[in-house]
This record gives C-alpha cells, structure tokens and sequence, in this order.
C-alpha cells in the first residue's frame, strides 16, 4: 500500500478455495470479517453455500441450496450478525442461522414470489433492504422506488413481509406522504442509503 492505494501482483494471486471448475455465484465476508462465505455452482449443476477460512482456504462447512434450478442464475447474500440468507435472482431464499459454537445451520427455505411487489422492491435496490430473524420468522422491509406511468421515481413508501418454515405470513405496503412530492427529483424525499430501515422482534 502507498498513500493509500493498493496495487495487486496479479502474476502471484492465488485462488482462496479451488472449487475444481465450479463457477462463483456470490462471495462476500462474513459479518465479523473472521470467514469467507460463497456461493458456488457445480459442474453438475448443484449450487453450494460455503463458508472458508480466508487465510488457508479451508473448506469449513459446504451446504446444498437444494430446489435452486438452472433458470436460477445468480444469488446475492444479506449477512447479519446472527444468520445469513442467500436469494437466488429469480426469488428463492435459503436462510442459515449463526450457530454460538461456530458455523450455520440452515434454518428456513422459502419464496420471495410469495409476495411480487415486494420481491421487485427487493430487486430495485438491494442496499436499502432491510431483514431481521428471530429463530423461526423472518421479517423484510424493502422499498424506496416506485413504477410510475412514465418512469421510476424515489420514494419513502415501503414493503413489509414476515415467513416462517411455513411461508408467507404477512405483507403490507406502509405509504409516507413525505413520497408525495412532486415528480421532479428535488421536490421528492428519498430513504437514505445502507438499510434505512431498521427492523426487530
């Protein structure tokens, strides 16, 4: 590092986990930055979550994301300090739970599809959405952009949708009419960036 830029000697990089051909669908630190959690597909089709130790490249857990399809292209993760959800593209999540002892475990699968306006709310900005887990539901707020009749415009309003193991419990749209400004950009309020809404059980 010199002056605060950081230059990589590309010719000695080396790959943290050599997944053996496996194609890379998500990778991101873990909440306390101590682990290296990735989304990998397989030759064979079968997407993994994995959690690695970043310094040696130990393979520490590798779970299935069983039912994510071939029409399922990519996953982003969110990542809490208590559980981790990975969400295919197209909807479907996979929940993991931080266990004390070290590790996850894989607590809820479900469908964001459930519930369409939201999950396109999701899917709009995902640093405004916001999710809390208490041990069996998982709450979603997510909002922030609206489809008018001629374009999309910022706003305040949100979604909020709780699951369990079961499904879809609740889903509402809460409306703010501080979103009732004008079309123009600077008479509207927008929700500020990185999670502005702040959820808990």
């Amino acid at each position: 590092e010199e002056d605060g830029i950081f230059r990589v000697d590309v010719a000695h990089m080396q790959p943290v986990y050599d997944a053996k051909g496996a194609q890379v669908l998500c990778m991101a630190p873990s909440f306390d930055k101590t682990r290296l959690l990735t989304a990998f597909r397989q030759e064979e089709g079968k997407v993994y979550f994995c959690e690695l130790e970043p310094d040696t490249g130990e393979l520490l857990q590798k779970e299935e994301l069983t039912g994510f399809s071939g029409e399922d292209s990519g996953v982003w993760f969110k990542i809490y300090e208590n559980f981790v959800i990975a969400v295919s593209w197209e909807g479907r999540f996979w929940l993991f739970e931080k266990l004390p002892q070290g590790g996850y475990e894989r607590k809820m699968t479900g469908d964001f599809n459930q519930c369409p306006q939201a999950l396109e709310s999701m899917n709009d900005n995902l640093s405004i959405v916001s999710m809390a887990f208490d041990g069996k539901r998982l709450a979603v707020a997510s909002g922030g952009r609206e489809q008018t009749d001629e374009r999309i415009v910022d706003g305040v309003n949100f979604y909020l949708t709780v699951y369990d193991a079961r499904g879809l419990l609740y889903a509402g749209r809460y409306e703010n009419s501080l979103s009732r400004g004008e079309d123009r950009l600077q008479d509207r309020c927008m929700m500020v960036e990185k999670e502005p809404l702040l959820l808990s059980f």
